[in-house]
């Protein structure tokens, strides 16, 4: 495990891997939306909720329905990371 760990010490020297090690760490850190992104993002939730009823609904039982609904949730989540994230990058 040492060894591993001094690898990573050498290796973050390399300021492109150092950024890119920062720009992970502030992503996966928790965000307060603001009140102008928490609007957005209940507007956004309403279409998205619009499109999965309609998926729901008209789309056949079976494996293509359920990878549209998963697509369609891991859509939303980086659709409203994206107003959150994006938007305090500004």
């Amino acid at each position: 495990m040492s060894e591993i760990s001094e690898e990573i010490k050498e290796k973050m020297k390399d300021e492109e891997l150092k950024k890119e090690i920062e720009e992970m760490e502030w992503s996966y850190t928790n965000h307060t939306p603001t009140k102008e992104q928490i609007k957005k993002i209940t507007a956004l939730r309403k279409a998205f909720k619009y499109v999965g009823k309609f998926i729901i609904i008209f789309l056949p039982k079976g494996r293509h329905k359920n990878i549209v609904k998963t697509l369609l949730e891991d859509a939303l989540s980086r659709a409203v990371k994206s107003i959150i994230l994006d938007s305090e990058e500004e």
